[in-house]
């Protein structure tokens, strides 16, 4: 990647709030587990950051795992900071 393609991607990431303050790359998604793993796969090729389908997959159900836990730790112990 040149440095002119790494500066459009981050120009790109600030201009549509999805860089967190860590440098990460966030996409809000909705829909059915296959939805996505697809929109994962997609968005990943337009960032020019290819993914396996496995890759895909095991981010999805970390992604479930740390929305249910954070819905048990809320509802549970009514912490409201997750």
């Amino acid at each position: 990647m040149t440095k002119e393609d790494a500066d459009y991607c981050i120009a790109k990431a600030l201009a549509t709030g999805l860089l967190d303050s860590a440098g990460g790359l966030n996409f809000h998604m909705h829909g059915s587990r296959e939805e996505i793993v697809d929109d994962i796969i997609e968005r990943a090729e337009a960032w020019n950051q290819p993914i396996t389908r496995a890759e895909a997959e095991r981010l999805t159900d970390k992604a479930i795992r740390g929305i249910w836990t954070r819905r048990i730790l809320k509802w549970s112990f009514g912490v409201s900071s997750y």
